[in-house]
C-alpha cells in the first residue's frame, strides 16, 4: 500500500511539475519543478519512463536556451539523468534535443553549465548510434579536444577524454579527431587501411606532423615495403606530407626510409599499380634531403652503396633522361640539387652529366612550358656551369630558341624564373665565342640593355627575386617607417577643398549660371576619404607602396615580415573606409601572401597579425576571398593548433575565424549570457 501511495504521489508531482513548465511564470517555479523532477527520477528507474511519457522533454528542451542560468544547468542535469543507463531514454532525447545546443554550452562562461552539458554529451556518446551524431555536429568533436587539453579544469578534461574514447567506436570519427589535432586514435589504429587512407587525406599542422612521423613512420614504411597497392598508395601520400616538414627528416632517416624509396625508385617493379610509385619517392626523398640532413654515409641497399656512390647517381641521371613525366623529373632534378653540394658528388656528377645526353636534356627542359620543371633545370645548369662552361654553351647554342630565350619575356615584376635564368647567362664563360656570336646574331645585346634598365627604373616593387639581396634589416627599418607614416594619414588626411573656378561664368547672374559647373573636385582617397598624397599625407596607396609591403611577406626573415605587416594593418584600421581598402587589397592578391606567412612561419606575433588580417577579410571582403581562405586546408589545420595550444590572444582569434568558417558552434545572440 506504501508503494502504492509512493507511485500515485510521483504521478500527481510530475502532473504538477508539468503544470509548472507549461506556464513558467517565474524563474523559480521552473526550477523547483525540475527539481522535483530530478528527485522522482532518482527515487525509481520506472519513474524516468514516466515523465517521458508525460510529455516532459519537450518542455525541457524550450528551457535549454532560457536566461536563467540555474535553470538552464539544471535542465541539463535532468536530461543527463533520463539518459543514464536508458537506450530508450538516449533515443528519445537525441530526436528531441539538438546536440549543437548542447555542445555551444561548452563555450559557456559559468562552469556549472559546462559541466553538466559535457556529462549530458558523455552519456549520449555511450550509444554507438549517437556517436555520429555528435560527430557530425561542427565544431563538436573541436571542443571537446579543447576541454581535454585545458590544464585549469581537471573533472572537465577527464570527462572529455572519456567521452572522446566513445565516438572512436565510429571510424569518421577518428578522421574528425585527427582533423581536428587529435592524432592518437588515428595513430592506434593505423594498420588498417582506412587509417592510413585517412592519414594521407588530412592536413596536418606542423606539431601533428612531427607527432606523426614519430609514432608512424616505420608502420608506414613498412606498409610502403610489404602493403598492396591501397595501403602502399595511402601510406605515400601521408609520408609525403610529413617529410615536406624538414624537421622531420632525422626522424625519417632513422626509419629506415631511405632505404625502402631508393628501392622504389630503382630496382622495385609493380606492373598493376595505377600510381608512379618512382615519383611518389623521389618526392620523399627530395624532401629529406632539401633539409640538408648528412647524407654522405646513408646507405641505399644492402649491397652498401651509399647515397653519394657512383651506383646511385649514375641511376638518378639515367633516370633523368629516360623519364617520361614532369613530375618525376622535377623531383629528380630537386635531389641532384642536394646530392651536387657533397663535394665527392659534383666530381661524379659532372663527367656523368658531361659524357651523356643529360646535357642535353637539362637544356631542352628550359624551353619547357612546366614552369617549375623549367626553374628546376637551370638551377641546376647554374651548378654545373663553372665545371662544364664551355660544354653547357654549346649545347645550349643548338638549342632552338636559345640563348635568346634565357632573356626574353621580362615583366614587371621580374619573376624567379626569369632572374635565374638572367643567372644562368651570366655563369656561363663570358669569353665564349660561340656564346658571343650567338646573342649577337639574335640582336639580344639591346634586350639586355633595356631588361638593366627595366630593373633600375622599377627597383624592388612587388618582386621577391628582386627584394631577396636586400639587407634585411634595411627593409625591416623601411617598413617600420612606413608604417608609422602610414599611421598619421587618417588625420592628415581632409575632405577635398572645392576650387572656384575663376572664369566670366562668376559674374554672370545667378539664374544664369544655372547647370554650368563652377566647382572643381580634387581626387579623393578610397582608403583615407580624403585628398591623399605620398608626400602631405602619406599614403601607401597614393604611393604604390602596398605591392612592395606584399613581396617583403615573402622574406624568410620573421622580423621583417612581422614589420611588413605591420604596415599593411595601418590599412585596416577602424577609423580608415576598411571595405574599399580589402578591395584593394583583394585586387593585390594580398591574401595569398598571408596566407603563405601562416605557412612559413609559426611565431605568435605573426600568427596574430595575420589572423586579424583575415578576419578581417572575412568580415568585409568578396566571396572570393572567403572562398580562398576556407579552402587552404594548411590554415584550418593551423588555426586548429592555434586554438588548441596557443597564447590567449592567438587562441581567441583563432576561434574567432573557426566560428566564422563554421568549424566552432556560434555563440547565441539570444538575451541571455552563455
Amino acid at each position: 500500500m506504501i508503494e502504492e501511495w509512493k507511485e500515485r504521489n510521483d504521478e500527481a508531482k510530475i502532473k504538477v511539475a508539468c503544470a509548472a513548465l507549461s506556464l513558467a511564470s517565474s524563474a523559480s517555479m521552473v526550477f523547483e519543478a525540475i527539481r522535483d523532477l530530478q528527485g522522482i527520477c532518482a527515487r525509481k528507474q520506472y519513474n524516468k519512463v514516466q515523465v517521458c511519457n508525460a510529455g516532459i522533454l519537450p518542455l525541457l528542451v524550450k528551457f535549454l536556451e532560457y536566461k536563467d542560468r540555474d535553470v538552464r544547468c539544471a535542465v541539463l542535469e535532468l536530461l543527463q539523468q533520463l539518459a543514464e543507463d536508458d537506450d530508450d531514454g538516449k533515443e528519445m532525447i537525441a530526436k528531441m534535443v539538438d546536440i549543437s545546443t548542447v555542445i555551444k554550452m561548452l563555450s559557456s562562461g559559468h562552469q556549472p553549465i559546462r559541466q553538466a552539458a559535457l556529462l549530458l554529451l558523455h552519456e549520449l556518446s555511450r550509444s554507438e548510434s549517437l556517436c555520429k551524431k555528435i560527430g557530425s555536429v561542427p565544431g563538436g568533436i573541436l571542443m571537446l579536444i579543447r576541454i581535454k587539453y585545458n590544464p585549469v579544469d581537471a573533472f572537465s578534461a577527464e570527462k572529455a577524454d572519456e567521452t572522446l574514447r566513445n565516438p572512436e567506436k565510429a571510424q569518421e570519427n577518428i578522421k574528425h579527431m585527427a582533423e581536428n589535432g587529435l592524432l592518437e586514435p588515428l595513430l592506434n589504429h593505423l594498420v588498417q587501411m582506412e587509417m592510413a587512407s585517412y592519414l594521407g587525406e588530412i592536413t596536418l599542422g606542423n606539431d601533428s606532423k612531427t607527432c606523426v612521423a614519430e609514432r608512424a613512420s616505420p608502420t608506414l614504411t613498412q606498409m610502403v615495403h610489404m602493403g598492396n597497392t591501397l595501403s602502399r598508395s595511402a601510406a605515400f601520400k601521408a609520408l609525403a606530407q610529413i617529410s615536406a616538414y624538414s624537421p622531420n627528416a632525422k626522424i625519417l632517416a632513422k626509419s629506415g626510409i631511405i632505404q625502402i624509396m631508393a628501392e622504389e625508385m630503382f630496382t622495385r617493379r609493380i606492373s598493376d599499380e595505377n600510381m608512379n610509385s618512382k615519383n611518389e619517392a623521389a618526392a620523399i626523398l627530395a624532401n629529406i634531403f632539401e633539409t640538408g640532413i648528412e647524407f654522405q654515409n646513408l646507405q641505399v641497399n644492402t649491397d652498401g652503396h651509399k647515397l653519394t656512390s657512383d651506383y646511385v647517381l649514375y641511376n638518378i641521371i639515367r633516370m633523368l633522361k629516360n623519364s617520361t613525366t614532369d613530375e618525376l623529373n622535377i623531383n629528380l632534378i630537386r635531389i641532384l640539387l642536394s646530392l651536387i653540394k657533397e663535394p665527392n658528388s659534383i666530381s661524379i656528377i659532372v663527367p656523368m652529366v658531361k659524357e651523356t645526353e643529360a646535357s642535353y636534356t637539362l637544356i631542352e627542359f628550359i624551353n619547357n612550358p612546366h614552369e617549375e620543371l623549367g626553374l628546376a633545370a637551370v638551377k641546376l645548369l647554374i651548378e654545373l656551369s663553372p665545371h662544364m662552361g664551355h660544354t653547357l654553351v654549346e649545347r645550349l647554342c643548338t638549342t632552338k630558341g636559345q640563348p635568346e630565350n634565357l632573356l626574353l619575356g621580362h615583366t614587371t615584376p621580374i619573376t624567379e624564373r626569369q632572374a635565374v635564368s638572367a643567372k644562368f647567362l651570366a655563369k656561363l664563360p663570358h669569353q665564349n665565342v660561340t656564346l658571343n656570336l650567338a646573342l649577337l646574331r639574335k640582336n639580344t645585346v639591346p634586350t639586355i640593355l633595356q631588361t638593366i634598365n627595366q630593373i633600375q627604373i622599377t627597383g624592388t616593387r612587388a618582386s621577391r627575386v628582386a627584394t631577396e639581396n636586400i639587407n634585411d634589416e634595411v627593409q625591416r627599418l623601411s617598413a617600420i617607417g612606413l608604417e608609422n607614416l602610414s599611421a598619421e594619414s587618417i588625420t592628415l588626411s581632409k575632405p577635398p577643398q572645392i576650387k572656384k573656378s575663376k572664369s566670366w561664368k562668376q559674374a554672370l547672374p545667378i539664374f544664369l549660371s544655372l547647370g554650368s559647373s563652377n566647382k572643381m573636385k580634387a581626387p579623393v582617397c578610397p582608403v583615407h576619404r580624403g585628398a591623399c598624397s605620398s608626400q602631405n599625407t602619406f599614403c601607401l596607396v597614393d604611393a604604390k607602396a602596398v605591392e612592395t609591403l606584399l613581396a617583403c611577406l615573402d622574406n624568410e626573415n620573421a622580423v621583417v615580415v612581422e614589420a611588413a605587416l605591420s604596415a599593411i594593418c595601418t590599412l585596416l584600421d577602424d577609423k580608415v573606409d576598411v571595405e574599399k581598402s580589402v578591395s584593394m587589397l583583394t585586387e593585390a592578391n594580398a591574401m595569398r601572401h598571408i596566407l603563405n606567412v601562416v605557412k612559413d612561419h609559426s611565431e605568435e606575433g605573426l600568427w596574430q597579425k595575420s589572423f586579424q588580417v583575415i578576419e578581417i577579410f572575412l568580415m568585409k571582403g568578396r566571396d572570393k576571398s572567403a572562398s580562398d581562405i576556407s579552402q587552404d586546408r594548411l590554415l584550418l589545420a593551423t588555426l586548429i593548433s592555434a586554438f588548441h595550444h596557443g597564447n590567449g590572444n592567438t587562441r581567441q582569434m583563432a576561434e574567432n575565424i573557426l566560428r566564422i568558417l563554421n568549424k566552432v558552434p556560434s555563440i547565441p545572440t539570444s538575451n541571455y549570457t552563455l
